[in-house]
């Protein structure tokens, strides 16, 4: 009985997530996301750019160099463009795949140089679709991330890619 009670709590929560859930597309690049309440486009970006609470952002990068046939190349690539330019490897990182796509997160600390408690974590998301490759960067606070990475991670899940896998 109490098992069967604990069922129907998490089918409701499940339930309770998907109702205040929106789909935010990309409409050139034809893929998708599913964000939490809270989450919202930003038109003032030139690229796809989706802003939540507490500070996270999730942007589109620019697509890897023509030729690209490996998810694993890319994602080093990118990687090792942002540690360049002063991130911090903290050895994360996660196989993501979702319908008819491959994806990998790699996790980045950007240490603040004013303030401790503003630095960010930065996720480096690519995702591959046939030979449609497709790359992200999603910022969050440290303690943010910390404390929620498994919803982050959900959303960067649920992407979608067209059905027909154009550019």
């Amino acid at each position: 009985m109490l098992f069967l009670m604990r069922a129907s709590l998490v089918i409701v929560f499940l339930f309770s997530c998907l109702l205040s859930a929106e789909v935010i597309r990309n409409q050139p690049g034809g893929y998708a996301f599913v964000f939490p309440q809270g989450w919202s486009s930003d038109p003032s970006q030139k690229n796809f750019t989706v802003v939540g609470p507490n500070r996270a952002e999730l942007s589109e990068m620019p697509l890897p160099q023509p030729g690209t046939q490996s998810l694993d190349v890319a994602t080093k690539t990118v990687t090792a463009a942002w540690v360049a330019v002063g991130g911090k490897s903290t050895g994360q990182a996660f196989d993501l795949s979702g319908e008819k796509w491959k994806g990998r997160a790699v996790v980045l600390e950007l240490p603040s140089q004013r303030d401790s408690a503003k630095s960010q974590t930065l996720v480096i998301f690519v995702a591959k679709s046939g030979k449609q490759f497709r790359q992200f960067s999603l910022s969050v606070p440290n303690d943010e991330w910390k404390n929620s990475s498994q919803q982050y991670l959900a959303i960067l899940h649920s992407m979608r890619f067209p059905a027909s896998g154009r550019p």
